[in-house]
């Protein structure tokens, strides 16, 4: 199971407003417990609950109004006496495409985790489909210039925080691969970098322009943390080059994979396969079930 969303219709007995009161019941639990949302998510969830307790109490709450929405759907997907056919179509797709694409604004994300009637699935789909449009033909670059900045400055950060603790633990060793790159002006080229300026998430709300010319070539931040970057991926290249394999840092499994504000924008052509998959929704007029 991941972040998906299943086909699936009412059940003949199922009480339509009923079934809406459970959608919105689940939707605000899963908003209220869900600790697995990313961080970037965090910034525009009101809804999350302080402690742990609560919010564990919200997960299950989730839990309990899912069964009880299930019972009131038919989702091929859950039917395990259904024999699939050569040729069926997909009963599941990775909502992941909108929920975990920062492409898309945040509070749209946090807003698509949610089981959605059938009804309403035409609709949801069009607001994307043009959003996606207008960004595929340059549009609302000031928001996402913005989001870039907040989502690669932090980044960074934690990039910036590693070279200094790799640093740090190497100046405590005593063997003589650590003296050896510790003779050199690499521990000093690390502890001299300055402490990265991070910036906050925008608002979807003051950014709402489509047509707002942004030359982010030339805006000093961007270009600031750019060369920054470019600096920090130089000494992990150095360090690498003289450390153990067991000491290298790698970029696979952190953060600290940085793109350009082109490569940001290229992930908008991720969405197509999800939105294929909603069209045929909308033609055999089914909803779609959170399954997550």
């Amino acid at each position: 199971m991941g972040d998906d969303w299943c086909r699936m219709r009412l059940r003949e007995n199922a009480d339509p407003i009923e079934v809406k009161r459970l959608i919105d019941d689940q939707a605000l639990a899963f908003r209220q417990g869900h600790d697995g949302l990313l961080d970037d998510l965090l910034t525009v969830n009101q809804d999350r609950l302080q402690t742990l307790e609560q919010r564990k109490e919200a997960r299950q709450r989730y839990i309990d109004t899912s069964r009880i929405l299930i019972g009131l759907l038919h989702i091929r997907a859950f039917d395990e006496t259904y024999q699939y056919q050569p040729g069926d179509k997909a009963e599941c797709m990775r909502m992941s495409f909108i929920g975990r694409n920062d492409i898309f604004p945040a509070e749209w994300r946090l807003a698509a985790y949610r089981t959605v009637l059938p009804e309403e699935v035409e609709t949801r789909l069009s607001e994307w489909e043009r959003y996606i449009k207008a960004v595929r033909e340059g549009g609302y670059r000031g928001y996402l210039l913005e989001w870039y900045l907040y989502t690669e400055s932090h980044k960074a950060e934690q990039f910036w925080q590693e070279l200094q603790l790799a640093i740090n633990q190497m100046r405590q060793r005593t063997n003589a691969w650590a003296q050896r790159l510790l003779s050199t002006e690499l521990p000093d080229q690390i502890a001299m970098l300055p402490t990265l300026t991070t910036y906050p998430p925008p608002r979807w709300s003051n950014w709402l322009d489509n047509t707002l010319v942004v030359h982010y070539q030339t805006d000093e931040r961007y270009q600031k943390l750019q060369q920054t970057l470019n600096e920090m991926h130089r000494l992990r290249w150095e360090w690498n080059r003289g450390v153990p394999k067991s000491h290298k840092l790698s970029t696979k499994y952190t953060p600290f994979v940085s793109r350009t504000f082109e490569q940001y924008l290229n992930i908008a052509g991720g969405v197509d396969e999800l939105f294929n998959w909603l069209r045929e929704c909308v033609t055999d007029r089914v909803g779609l079930y959170l399954w997550a």
